[in-house]
């Protein structure tokens, strides 16, 4: 792991030694000064670029003072042209010829106008659209309507075409759950459920629905990406948010964050904190096939959880060309479940047993992130390379005991104990080689270094494991973009090189396992624009889905005497070629978005359930399946119906053949539906209601069918003291079918239902302090990396 991390930040070495090695010039003695403003208001402007340029090429520059005022020393002699650039003004620019005897130039004020295009911009930008198609993905913006009411991402979410989350916080895009969420275009150790409960909403930006990814990213996810892209303030000097909320039933949330920017640097931090109690309900019945032995339980779960997060950091603004950047992150996740049953088994010729029980579960989740970032400025592109780390440890424990009406006692409990570190280094170059075409080139690696120890105890004996597992991807790319009059053209490649291997040690003895693969992920994305309004649009990647540490591991993990979960070291990855159709038309009052798409899958890595008569229970284990083929079409849309009523969502159909005869279930439906509707209301007094609704058809997987589902939720929203406070009302879940599923597992059929709090109300308030009028001009950081 060391070797690597040493290896990465030689990366960084010669590239600060290049992009701080300017070259020679003749006698460096001349200077440049001046101020700054604004002719309207006769106001100074901080923060300002000021670059001098040779043949299109940055010689040298400086940025303005908090006065407006600027200095740059050490010029050449030689002709320059001077560029005066300020966020929100027109570009100003200037020819200066630096002769002997003219070495040092004072310009006085110097006054930048106003853009009036970047004006109407800022205009359209309050009001922008809460879902955009763009080349390749889909653009969720994280509206005050959107946001609304909600205490975290994932509900959110909720309202979003495409996206499904089921009533355990667990996601998927367009019918499939392999679907990789990043946070910033980074991972998470955290689960995809736990991750998006625990990201406030007011802290993103937008979500960007990446279905057919560039080969600038990673092709983990059959179904695509979720990047969740996190808000950067990019306004001068001190300002920030609090916020808090309190729901029914013990459900309490808060956080701040602030940022402060001067001269050449900029400070930011951030704190979260969330902690809530829910009771849900469950339960199962399950007939055996052979025997036709009827299992019945229902359950009860008092579910304690709660997340913290800290983050702080800095960027350093070296000079006009080139920022460093860099920050660190701890993070928290904590749960704990009490669950109390009954169960009845019911067997030809033998009276009902009744058992009563009670189930216990803890998990945590600690670790530490730090990221390392720089970036060059060079002539129409960047260079930039960034270090990102993480480190962190955990546990989860499970414990259960039934008792019989004669007093017989059957336990069960499983400890599990973990430690992860997971190192990113990234290296992107992107340049425009000509008004309408560019490349970009970049490297990735990805380090994973975990183990793991667990005991089970069946109530007869300790069994303990341990597993050492180490995942390493390499991976370069490159792509090609172009415009062919109306068409944006994108081309990619990536090569990437994966190996991941493990040891597993059990008392019998160590076995090894290997799994090293090279494979090429080709992508194409075409957008025409037809007209003004209308685009047209055609894209291509090869997905992976790489099996994960949990679904390799042999072990087996009980959640209660009945259901074991069992890991396969002989998975191997599985590969999709995915192709999507889009079209999407924006007139003045609404947008409408649509797209027909097509996977094709081998080798599939699905998880499937079995009853095995040695243990006596149902056994849940993944295996590489035969060909999957998807087929969809999506529809989503906005529309203004006046000023004040607003409409959104959307239609997602989809079909999923499984081309297997052993584990699929008999008399599947043919076609999955699923349905959002969101509703806004502006009333007078800064008053908004929004309503939001959604609609699960049938809907099936491998083994199973879920019943239909819907829910509606409502938020009153209101904005206070002069439109820098919130505050708002939600009822969430106020009309709620609750979720519910047949198993059709090898050897058994089973029904199952699911059914959490609700009604659950909410009241949040926020409270954004300081300036927050957008003066300065701040250079692109934090920005996209190779993923």
């Amino acid at each position: 792991m060391k070797t690597y991390f040493y290896l990465s930040l030689l990366l960084l070495f010669p590239l600060t030694l290049w992009a701080n090695n300017e070259p020679e010039h003749a006698a460096v003695k001349g200077s440049l000064k001046g101020k700054l403003i604004d002719p309207t208001t006769s106001e100074p402007i901080p923060y300002a670029t000021i670059s001098l340029q040779q043949e299109e090429k940055n010689i040298t520059g400086g940025i303005s003072d908090e006065s407006g005022n600027f200095v740059i020393k050490n010029i050449s002699k030689g002709k320059y042209e001077v560029l005066f650039q300020f966020m929100g003004y027109e570009t100003h620019q200037l020819t200066l010829d630096f002769v002997k005897g003219s070495m040092n130039i004072n310009l006085g004020e110097v006054g930048l106008s106003p853009s009036k295009k970047l004006l109407e911009e800022v205009t359209v930008e309050g009001q922008r659209v809460k879902i955009e198609q763009q080349l390749g993905k889909k653009v969720v913006n994280i509206t005050a309507e959107l946001a609304a009411g909600h205490t975290n991402i994932s509900d959110v979410l909720q309202q979003v075409p495409d996206i499904n989350i089921d009533g355990e916080g667990n996601i998927s895009l367009r019918g499939d759950s392999n679907v990789r969420v990043l946070i910033d275009n980074k991972p998470t150790q955290l689960s995809p459920a736990e991750a998006l409960k625990s990201l406030p909403p007011n802290l993103v930006e937008r979500v960007d629905v990446i279905t057919n990814p560039s080969a600038k990213y990673d092709p983990e996810g059959i179904s695509g990406i979720i990047n969740i892209i996190t808000k950067k303030n990019r306004i001068q000097g001190f300002n920030g948010m609090v916020r808090g909320g309190v729901g029914t039933g013990d459900k309490y949330n808060g956080g701040m964050n602030f940022n402060y920017r001067v001269g050449k640097f900029n400070v930011f931090a951030e704190a979260n904190f969330s902690k809530e109690r829910w009771n849900h309900e469950r339960g199962f019945e399950r007939t055996f096939e052979e025997s036709g032995a009827f299992l019945k339980q229902d359950q009860e779960i008092f579910r304690n959880q709660g997340f913290q997060q800290y983050k702080g950091g800095l960027d350093y603004f070296i000079d006009s060309v080139n920022t460093l950047s860099g920050y660190y992150q701890y993070f928290k996740w904590e749960s704990t479940s009490n669950q109390p049953f009954t169960q009845s088994l019911e067997q030809a010729g033998l009276p009902t047993i009744f058992r009563n029980g009670k189930g216990f579960s803890e998990n945590m989740n600690e670790g530490n992130q730090f990221d390392l970032n720089y970036r060059r400025e060079i002539k129409d592109g960047y260079l930039e390379t960034d270090l990102w780390y993480m480190d962190g440890h955990g546990f989860f424990n499970s414990a259960n005991t039934q008792k019989d009406e004669t007093g017989g006692v059957v336990s069960q409990n499983n400890n599990n104990l973990f430690t992860f570190n997971i190192f990113v280094p990234t290296l992107d170059f992107s340049k425009n080689i000509s008004e309408k075409a560019k490349i970009e080139l970049g490297y990735k690696g990805e380090y994973t270094d975990a183990f793991s120890n667990s005991t089970n105890n069946n109530g007869e004996e300790n069994v303990d494991f341990g597993y050492d597992y180490y995942d390493m991807i390499s991976a370069v790319y490159t792509t090609f973009s172009t415009q062919i009059k109306n068409m944006e053209v994108q081309a990619g490649l990536r090569a990437e090189h994966a190996l991941q291997q493990g040891t597993i040690q059990l008392s019998e003895g160590d076995t090894p396992f290997t799994n090293e693969y090279f494979s090429l992920f080709p992508t194409l994305s075409l957008q025409q624009k037809l007209g003004e309004k209308a685009n047209l649009g055609f894209s291509y990647s090869r997905r992976v889905r790489r099996p994960n540490i949990d679904e390799i591991a042999p072990f087996e993990v009980y959640e209660n005497p009945q259901n074991i979960q069992r890991g396969n070291p002989d998975l191997k990855p599985s590969f999709t070629n995915s192709m999507e159709l889009s079209y999407g038309y924006r007139p003045e009052k609404f947008t409408i978005s649509t797209s027909a798409y097509v996977r094709l899958g081998n080798d599939i890595i699905r998880s499937y359930s079995f009853f095995e008569e040695e243990s006596q229970a149902n056994v849940t284990t993944s295996q590489n399946l035969g060909s999957v083929e998807t087929y969809g079409v999506s529809v989503s849309g906005d529309v203004n119906i006046t000023k004040w009523w607003n409409l959104s969502g959307g239609i997602d159909l989809t079909h999923i053949d499984f081309n297997d005869t052993t584990y699929t279930i008999p008399n599947r439906p043919d076609l999955n539906l699923s349905a959002k509707l969101n509703a806004t209301f502006m009333l007078p007094w800064n008053l908004k209601i929004i309503a939001n609704g959604n609609y699960d058809g049938n809907n099936y997987g491998l083994q199973n069918v879920s019943n239909p589902f819907y829910a509606m939720s409502m938020t009153v929203s209101k904005d206070i003291l002069e439109k820098k406070g919130n505050i708002s009302f939600r009822a969430q879940n106020l009309i709620y079918s609750g979720w519910s599923n047949n198993v059709y597992g090898l050897g058994f059929h089973e029904e199952n239902y699911w059914n959490s709090e609700n009604p659950v109300f909410y009241l949040n308030f926020s409270y954004r302090f300081g300036n927050m009028k957008a003066r300065g001009r701040k250079r692109s950081i934090h920005t996209q990396k190779s993923l």
